[in-house]
């Protein structure tokens, strides 16, 4: 990644960024309406849904003020059109993690929801997917959900649902039977608990809403959810893309909010690659206050192989116990896997065992299919039970979490009957992750405890040709295939032809990718192209 490993070192230190509701002045929607106007109330209803779907999250803030003018007042006949709006204005400040009840927040905003109940719930919904401080949920009645059936604002029984993603079994059971026009499958549920593991609102909301929801656009929370869907699929440094452009997009003076688990994730994978400089960077940029399970998880291993053990796992046991009396279970599965990796890896039997029976009791009480796999997991490592451990791989395989997969491959190498079937895949993908010491001193212990050697890596494939390094600049650069026929001197089909096998070559699955991978350096890193290469950020 060189350089862009961590954000531009003139984001360091700077004030955070004005509050959402400072609207940008040339925007349509921050015309100031006149609040006694019978008319404003519909007139900011219709400008928040042009917005939403479009989606244009920052134009629907933009609305904060004439929604303030009209909360002040008796909201007359259209106090239904003026509370959607200010549903609407809540969700979008989500979307740009920005949260009401922030400490940068303007405390005008925090009285104007207790009003608005429908539009409170939904504000507090941020603390549960790490978008401002864990506020407590109450839910009063609101809008029918039938009003909200063909809207894509969540109505307060999917609200209700969003935030029993993140806790409890029986809490979440509860809310998904709630009456609802059309209510999520099985698959979509699922999803929904996955997504809030990872505090993805973008992907809870896809799960929830379906049809409903507008995908797209260039909010924070939409980015976040491609920067999990890389990190899950293995696409690492297009992750860490998305992490700088989060990251700078947050710093900027606009109305976006800092993302602190796109800070966590991109830690993470600084720290399985070996970075623990540019892994404690990314930490440092998170406060301590924020307590969700993949920041501890984070902390945990930067702490851990920073040759603290001692104090990462005091820290780990008050960081899941404040997590727990946050009602935030979603995500402890893996802070409590990464305790018990470490506890196995001591030969400390007794903490393993301890752990294990906390994850238990984790499943027991959150029941979620994350959680069932940890327990599976955690069973091959503690007991070396080897169908617990073929179950939780395959699970995870199905669900796509390639760095999880590497530690179930890991455990197989220890208790299966064919060790070197698990280790030859474990050394295939922490290849292709580039994964550095942490994970690679693993595999080679686990391998010695089994008596077999390493798989040798195969010799790394030859560096691109010239003109596959002109076609991937001149993609980068935004130049269409006719385009770069036209300077090539062949024709498009030879240049959709060139482009499929150099996906093939990178690993990369579109024209996006390819150019990410170009800019951010990761092909120069895997030896693909000359060092020379650019390494500069794609911009944003």
């Amino acid at each position: 990644d060189g350089p862009l490993a961590v954000p531009p070192p003139e984001f360091q230190g700077r004030a955070e960024p004005g509050p959402p509701w400072a609207g940008h002045g040339d925007h349509p929607a921050s015309r100031r309406l006149p609040p006694h106007d019978t008319g404003t109330p519909g007139a900011l209803r219709e400008s928040a849904a042009l917005s939403l779907r479009l989606p244009d999250h920052i134009g629907v803030l933009a609305l904060g003020e004439p929604l303030l003018a009209c909360l002040d007042r008796p909201y007359g006949e259209d106090r239904d059109a003026l509370e959607w709006a200010t549903r609407a204005w809540a969700l979008s400040a989500l979307h740009e993690h920005r949260s009401p009840y922030g400490d940068d927040a303007d405390p005008r905003y925090r009285a104007a929801l207790e009003h608005v109940p429908a539009a409170a719930g939904l504000a507090a919904l941020g603390g549960a997917y790490g978008i401002g401080p864990v506020t407590p949920m109450t839910f009063l009645p609101g809008p029918a959900d039938d009003e909200c059936g063909s809207m894509p604002v969540p109505s307060p029984g999917e609200v209700r649902l969003l935030a029993a993603a993140v806790g409890s079994g029986s809490g979440f059971e509860r809310a998904r039977r709630l009456p609802a026009r059309n209510p999520p499958g099985e698959p979509d549920l699922d999803g929904l608990r996955n997504a809030a593991a990872y505090g993805d609102l973008a992907g809870a909301l896809q799960a929830v809403l379906g049809e409903r929801y507008v995908a797209g656009g260039e909010s924070t929370a939409v980015r976040y959810h491609a920067l999990v869907g890389d990190y899950l699929t293995g696409n690492w440094d297009s992750a860490l893309s998305w992490a700088r452009r989060i990251e700078t997009r947050g710093r900027s003076d606009g109305p976006a909010g800092v993302g602190h688990l796109a800070r966590a994730l991109a830690a993470e994978i600084q720290l399985m690659r070996g970075e623990h400089g540019r892994a404690r960077e990314w930490l440092d940029l998170i406060p301590d206050s924020v307590g969700h399970p993949l920041v501890a998880r984070v902390r945990l291993g930067i702490r851990y192989w920073s040759g603290h053990p001692d104090e990462a796992l005091a820290q780990a046991w008050r960081d899941v116990r404040r997590a727990r009396e946050d009602g935030l279970l979603a995500g402890v599965d893996r802070v409590l896997l990464r305790i018990l990796s470490i506890t196995v890896r001591g030969n400390d039997r007794e903490a393993s065992r301890e752990t294990l029976e906390h994850l238990e009791a984790l499943h027991e009480e959150a029941a979620s299919p994350m959680t069932y796999e940890a327990v599976l997991l955690g069973r091959g490592m503690v007991h070396g039970d080897a169908d617990s451990a073929l179950a939780a791989y395959r699970l995870v395989r199905q669900r796509v979490d390639l760095p999880l997969s590497v530690d179930c491959c890991q455990c197989l190498t220890d208790v299966a009957d064919d060790p070197l079937r698990w280790l030859a895949e474990a050394t295939r993908s922490v290849h292709a992750l580039d994964m550095g010491p942490p994970v690679r001193s693993l595999l080679g212990e686990a391998a010695r405890r089994r008596n077999v050697s390493l798989p040798r890596r195969r010799t790394a494939r030859e560096g691109l040709s010239e003109p596959d390094v002109r076609v991937i600049a001149m993609v980068s650069d935004g130049s269409t295939n006719r385009q770069i026929a036209a300077r090539l001197a062949c024709s498009e089909k030879t240049v959709e032809q060139r482009l499929t096998r150099l996906y093939q070559r990178t690993g990369c699955r579109s024209r996006v990718e390819l150019a990410a991978a170009w800019l951010d350096g990761g092909l120069a890193r895997r030896g693909l192209v000359p060092d020379s290469g650019p390494h500069g950020d794609s911009g944003d």
